[in-house]
């Protein structure tokens, strides 16, 4: 089993896929189906069950062999074994299985526009990671303010201001990675992923541009942020074994920052610090990558996803397993 018969699969049935991700209807339900490997698929329902205890017990046995089921913050996530092409007929089947449960039960799909918390949506679109129901207005006005907003940024966003916000997110970020470097002598990587996260959004906040230069200036300032940990530790150094003032120790740093031998030292003390930023950068790419363009972009694909929903209604469109019969049976 390889994505490419996944998605082969999940368009014969009425789906449309990206990568490997799949999304469309089963019944009246939308679903979100995704490739997790070459013996695992995952279906995801955006339901509301008020006893799901019940609801598990009356379909525990019956999934015997076809999956596992979780539910967590209204999602009804169904983990198939899918091993070979033959296989497919565990995805027809687990689906009607649970199709069946929830319209026996009068659950129906949830109808709750994630954008404004109101119910009658008359669209379903892939939003935030799942394909669930919404309206169409709302994806409409969610774009028109992204590309309201990218059009203010590109008039009215500064580099300065920008600048400045992201050396103010480099000093918050650093903090939490300070702290437990001094109270317990370790170094965390996860929290290095804060550091061009906190750097990002400061400049952000303070209005930068948000073109490519707000990746650049983020991942410029991470790697500087490996030296400004090294001097405010010298810093507390001085301060707490040496006694000295504040004051003094400000003035001890500025003179041995001028010698070009302590920023060799620090760059030699720094070399583990530079693997856990490149990491965190890593961690956060996705986000500190975004741009004006790309958050247009992603709200025009957003919308463009976007089908026709009757109403979420289900219990009132029963599904058999023949209704969900696999195009390779």
């Amino acid at each position: 089993m390889n994505v490419q018969t996944f998605q082969k699969y999940m368009q014969e049935r009425g789906f449309r896929t990206t990568e490997k991700t799949a999304f469309g209807m089963e019944g009246a339900y939308p679903v979100t189906v995704t490739f997790l490997g070459a013996r695992s698929w995952q279906a995801v329902f955006p339901v509301d069950i008020p006893d799901w205890k019940s609801f598990y017990w009356e379909i525990k046995d019956s999934m015997r062999g076809l999956g596992s089921l979780t539910y967590a913050r209204n999602r009804l996530t169904l983990t198939m074994p899918i091993k070979d092409e033959d296989s497919q007929a565990v995805y027809p089947q687990a689906i009607a299985l649970v199709l069946g449960r929830l319209q026996a039960q009068g659950i129906p799909a949830l109808d709750l526009c994630p954008l404004c918390g109101q119910g009658q949506c008359d669209c379903a679109a892939y939003l935030r990671g799942c394909y669930q129901g919404t309206h169409r207005a709302c994806l409409e006005k969610q774009l028109s303010e992204t590309t309201e907003k990218a059009e203010q940024n590109a008039m009215y966003g500064n580099y300065v201001t920008g600048f400045v916000g992201a050396l103010l997110g480099m000093v918050i970020g650093v903090i939490p990675s300070i702290l437990t470097i001094l109270s317990m002598e370790r170094i965390f990587a996860l929290l290095y992923a804060l550091i061009p996260l906190c750097i990002y959004y400061g400049y952000k906040l303070c209005r930068g541009k948000m073109n490519r230069a707000a990746l650049i200036i983020t991942i410029i300032l991470s790697l500087a942020s490996a030296y400004l940990i090294e001097i405010i530790l010298a810093g507390y150094i001085l301060i707490s074994e040496f006694s000295m003032a504040l004051g003094d120790a400000i003035q001890a740093l500025r003179v041995a920052l001028s010698s070009g031998d302590l920023w060799l030292a620090m760059t030699q003390e720094s070399l583990s610090s530079f693997l856990f930023i490149a990491l965190g950068i890593f961690i956060a790419w996705r986000s500190i990558s975004q741009t004006s363009r790309t958050a247009v972009l992603s709200a025009q694909a957003v919308l463009d996803t976007s089908t026709p929903y009757a109403g979420a209604d289900a219990a009132q469109n029963p599904v058999s397993p023949e209704d969900t019969a696999s195009p390779f049976m």
